[in-house]
């Protein structure tokens, strides 16, 4: 699979979303635009760490993606097609399932044109993209699907049991997953409580705080406040991050 990398289209995204947070947050805690400068140092500290998760995001697309193909698979064996022809007809699967973009059946249709085009083996494609990947069960897959090309094994148990494999393990990833978020959602509901409450203020009552934003020692507290809320956001985010 060619080396994943963050679309400008993407990229454009996370900072003109860290823009905004940081007009917000200029204009709740400064009454100020300037704070809206902090956009791009966060932007060039933080846009490593966002490529990683949108590569992790993709890596789990393909693996739901993956486990889909499998079971196209088990059926064109079992109707004694090649690998070719199964890769044919799970590229039609794929598509009729993932209705928008595929990046599954993207890479078949390269694997495919590498086969007919260049003359590579169908192992030597699904070697390396087993290696680019870095996804277990693809390079699982690969495997067995050497063993059984070169021994005779049946493959359509192969890959019948690799789909059932792969499905439960997404099963269980999925559960995990949905408790996490739900407790990365009170965390981040209970660090919002600060804006929530100033907001509040703002609408009922907003000569009580205006002394946080015409002294200097209110812009002390605010200023100690958005560190808190971001240190806990971060905590948050570290608690709840499980690896599954």
């Amino acid at each position: 699979m060619k080396k994943i990398k963050m679309p400008e289209r993407q990229d454009f995204r996370y900072l003109a979303m860290l823009t905004a947070l940081s007009l917000a947050a200029g204009i709740i805690f400064y009454r100020s635009l300037v704070p809206a400068a902090a956009a791009l140092p966060v932007y060039f500290a933080t846009v490593d760490r966002y490529e990683k998760w949108l590569k992790e995001r993709e890596r789990r697309e393909i693996r739901n993606q993956f486990r889909d193909m499998l079971y196209s698979f088990s059926a064109s064996f079992s109707s004694g097609r090649h690998m070719t022809e199964a890769m044919e007809e799970a590229v039609e699967a794929l598509k009729s399932i993932y209705t928008g973009k595929c990046a599954l059946a993207e890479r078949l249709e390269y694997m495919l044109r590498r086969i007919r085009d260049t003359g590579d083996t169908d192992i030597s494609v699904w070697e390396e993209f087993a290696a680019e990947s870095k996804v277990a069960e693809i390079e699982e897959f690969t495997q067995v699907f050497r063993v059984c090309r070169d021994t005779g094994g049946d493959l359509i148990k192969a890959a019948d049991r690799a789909a059932s494999i792969i499905t439960d393990k997404i099963n269980i990833e999925n559960e995990i997953r949905a408790m996490s978020a739900q407790k990365k959602t009170e965390g981040k509901l209970i660090t919002a409580m600060p804006v929530i409450l100033i907001l509040f203020l703002w609408a009922v009552s907003p000569e009580y705080i205006e002394p946080l934003y015409e002294t200097a020692a209110g812009r002390v507290v605010m200023t100690a406040v958005l560190g808190i809320m971001l240190f806990s956001y971060r905590l948050v985010e570290r608690i709840t991050d499980i690896e599954v």
